[in-house]
């Protein structure tokens, strides 16, 4: 079979992970949702088999509808301070922004539904936080006040607010990742507050004095600045990520040793199989179909490509 022909151009420069993701979403857009390629990753780009043509109108980069109008209104009322890319939401499947709507939005809503099984997922997927109930969820979140913060327009991925067994507070910054990579520029006037420097090691804090903040440690410093400036208990910095991604596992493990030993736990390492699974263990049959296996098969499901690998 010729894979090009049949489900779009790929890339010669894919690693391998990021050739099998590019590939299922390339059969996902053919085989499911039956629409044509457009151009990719920007709109004068050359045509990909992940892109969607006119994904801001088809709304086909989203598992629902409640999802598409969702990113709609986030793209209509888009702060001047927030970084949304309209094009890549609506239209790269590849893109990890639009799986976060995909993966974070269902769960905002059930938890104003008062669903349980919000904070029955996180509760055992992060037994060591003492979750008692999840407060709150934001998607593409930056702090109005982020001047004041890091002075970094650095947003998290997925921010989650919770209240612990002892009533105490805590609030969770989510780094999703599918097949990019963790930005490689750095930020040289990132804003440290004093109380933070003491949660890398003087290694650490040599180098970033010397090179500035790469993406990891400012998404870090958010998480831990707005800790403080929301007189928080606690927080916690999570990279979600599929279990094969190669980077983002490295980035952890190299990260986590920029960090003084008794701070180790405030970054952890999720596999986004893993956060599947315990979705589908505890949240209600209606989401199965309409959601949490629809995500499986769209984003994690190799199997259904797995005959191209070698071709």
């Amino acid at each position: 079979m010729n894979i090009t022909k049949s489900f779009g151009n790929q890339s010669v420069k894919d690693s391998p992970f990021q050739r099998k993701a590019r590939l299922l979403q390339s059969f996902y857009r053919t085989i499911f949702l039956m629409e044509d390629c457009g151009n990719g990753p920007s709109i004068h780009g050359p045509l990909r088999g992940n892109m969607l043509k006119n994904g801001e109108v088809t709304g086909k980069n989203f598992l629902s509808r409640d999802i598409f109008e969702y990113a709609i209104n986030r793209v209509n009322h888009k702060k001047e301070y927030e970084t949304i890319d309209s094009y890549r939401l609506f239209n790269n499947m590849l893109s990890s922004q639009p799986m976060c709507f995909n993966l974070f939005y269902p769960l905002m809503a059930a938890l104003k539904n008062h669903n349980d099984f919000v904070t029955q997922t996180f509760q055992q997927l992060l037994p060591h936080l003492n979750i008692a109930k999840i407060i709150r969820i934001e998607i593409e979140f930056i702090p109005p006040n982020y001047k004041d913060l890091i002075n970094d327009k650095s947003a998290f991925d997925a921010f989650i607010e919770y209240q612990t067994l002892t009533m105490k507070t805590g609030i969770i910054g989510i780094e999703t990742k599918y097949t990019d990579v963790l930005g490689l520029n750095t930020g040289k006037n990132t804003r440290i507050h004093p109380d933070l420097v003491t949660l890398f090691t003087p290694t650490a804090m040599a180098e970033i004095e010397e090179k500035g903040c790469c993406q990891l440690t400012r998404n870090f410093l958010l998480t831990e600045t707005y800790r403080i400036h929301t007189v928080s208990d606690a927080s916690t910095s999570i990279i979600l990520a599929p279990k094969d991604e190669p980077h983002a596992s490295d980035e952890f493990t190299n990260y986590k040793a920029k960090l003084q030993t008794n701070f180790h736990n405030k970054i952890v390492r999720l596999c986004l199989e893993d956060f599947v699974d315990v979705i589908k263990r505890n949240c209600p049959t209606a989401y199965l179909n309409v959601w949490i296996d629809t995500f499986y098969n769209r984003y994690l499901n190799f199997d259904l490509v797995s005959e191209y690998f070698t071709k």
